[in-house]
Formats: structure tokens, sequence, C-alpha cells
């Protein structure tokens, strides 16, 4: 394993799973790895919280870390609370910019699926869906034009699931395969196709 390499691909904005799937590893023991090269902001969190009151941006520190900005905001969001009134990026705990959540919104729309855009933007899904619903970043605008129909959730869609499982696919695969989580699938299926539902090849193809 090239670590000085991955180290350069998390700084670039990788998501540290992908890099672990391409090690054959967990991404926990993936930034262990990291962690014992770079060091633990955890164990650094005191000196972290100084040089943040000192100026330094959570952007620095995330890349010498090789981390997320969205982490090192969590190891201070109490050196932030003076700046709870301010919102979008320009609050230090902010995981996007205005002008990601805009691309965020423009994709969503244009057919992208939240799990790609969650991978994409390094933030997790539930992050990417409070976006979406307008929960948080609302002084961005909204984009108003119609989402496409996505292809699982056609009479097509579900011929082509058909002919997965019948060609012995996981339901973790068929997912993986229209970029969406197993749950989403299993929604589609069940309002759409549900006698597929009882096509089980295992108890761990269950869906």
């Amino acid at each position: 394993m090239d670590i000085d390499r991955i180290i350069e691909r998390l700084r670039d904005g990788e998501p540290i799973r992908v890099l672990a799937d391409e090690e054959g590893m967990t991404w926990r023991e993936l930034r262990d790895e990291v962690e014992a090269k770079l060091g633990s902001p955890a164990e650094d969190r005191e000196d972290i919280r100084e040089r943040v009151r000192n100026g330094a941006t959570l952007e620095s520190v995330a890349r010498e870390y090789a981390t997320s900005r969205q982490n090192i905001s969590r190891l201070v969001t109490d050196v932030s609370r003076r700046y709870d009134n301010t919102r979008g990026e320009r609050s230090p705990r902010a995981a996007l910019t205005d002008t990601q959540v805009l691309a965020i919104r423009n994709e969503y729309a244009d057919g992208a699926t939240q799990l790609s855009l969650a991978d994409k933007y390094n933030v997790s899904p539930g992050t990417i869906g409070r976006v979406l619903r307008g929960a948080s970043w609302r002084h961005v605008a909204a984009v108003d034009r119609e989402r496409p129909v996505q292809p699982y959730l056609t009479e097509a869609g579900m011929d082509q699931i058909a002919r997965m499982r019948d060609e012995q696919m996981s339901w973790e695969e068929i997912a993986d395969e229209f970029g969406i989580y197993r749950t989403t699938l299993r929604r589609a299926v069940s309002q759409l196709r549900p006698e597929l539902l009882e096509q089980r090849m295992s108890r761990n193809t269950r869906l």
C-alpha cells in the first residue's frame, strides 16, 4: 500500500471509503494507517482548537490531516459558537460552500443521486438530503425545474432489475448499479414490482 499516494488522494477530496475498498480494508483501518503517518486530529484536539483561535482555517488543518473540513469543524465546535448567527460558507462549521450547494441542487435536478453527490462532495447523505429539502442553506436559491424520472422507477428499470435477479445478482449489487441505497431500491420495488421481493436466493440476499 502506497500510503503517501493515498494521503495525496484524500487531500484531493477522494472519499476514504472508496480508497479503503480499493485496498481491501475498512475505512476505519485505512484511517488508522493515515493517522499513524500524520497524527490523529482527535488526539491533537486542543492544539487544533488553539490554532483555529489564532486564525488557522479549517481547510488548512483538514488538509494537513488528510481529512474533511467537516471532521475538523466538529473538533472546534465550541470555539465556533460565537459564529452561531453566521450562516452559509462564512460559518467555520460549514461543510460546503454556497457554490457547492447550488451545484448539488442543480446536479440533483439533472438526475444525480444523493449517494453519488455525498461521495462527490465528501459529506454525509444526510447533509445532502437537508440541502435538497431546504432544511439547510435556505439562503441559497432553490432550483426550479422538474427532476427527471430515475431509471429504476420506470417499467424498463424494473424489467432490468428482474433480469439482474435472474442472473443471481444480490440486492446490494443491483443498488450499486443504479447508484442508490438498498433501502431506496426496496421502496421502489415494493411499490412497483412487489413480487420481486419474494424472489430471494438466500437470507444474505434479502432486501
